[in-house]
């Protein structure tokens, strides 16, 4: 979910399959996401879309590899929507806008760009990578405390909010 718009993603990307694709995971030692190139179309599709007020900055989505890149220049105060990950047995992750984003220029009272921090499939000619669809870097969970219950086969979160990330 992308702010209040629930995302239509194939459940073969969300759920981890005996082939081992699909499905998340949450890498601490990861500081980038990652998100097969459907998932990532999809996601950022609809952040072009409700973002679309902001002007985008193929310059920076060229120097810094992320995309999409939107230029803040000008705006007094800019909205950036949270990316809800919605698990199984109802449990939700709300990452801030922010934690998705890299910020580049100005200062932390005059940001000048943002680009989305995740990264995709170099190609296009893949339509299911092996692996997970998706990987939740430490920059996405920034503000959780994640827990494994390995033995009941059960991840927990506790939300918190870290200093230096406010």
């Amino acid at each position: 979910m992308i702010g209040k718009k629930l995302l239509r993603i194939p459940s073969k990307y969300l759920a981890s399959g005996s082939d081992d694709r699909g499905g998340v995971i949450i890498d601490s030692g990861f500081a980038v996401g990652y998100m097969a190139r459907p998932v990532y179309k999809i996601v950022t599709d609809e952040l072009k879309r409700q973002m679309s007020k902001y002007r985008r900055s193929q310059e920076a989505e060229e120097a810094v590899h992320f995309a999409p890149c939107f230029n803040f220049t000008g705006h007094k105060s800019i909205k950036i929507p949270d990316l809800t990950y919605q698990f199984t047995g109802g449990t939700n992750m709300v990452v801030a806008g922010e934690s998705n984003f890299l910020f580049i220029g100005g200062d932390d009272d005059e940001i000048s760009i943002a680009c989305f921090y995740m990264t995709t499939d170099i190609t296009q000619s893949l339509e299911f990578t092996p692996g997970p669809s998706i990987i939740l870097g430490n920059s996405q969970h920034v503000d959780y405390y994640v827990e494994d219950d390995v033995k009941n086969e059960r991840l927990g979160f506790r939300q918190e909010t870290c200093y230096w990330s406010r």
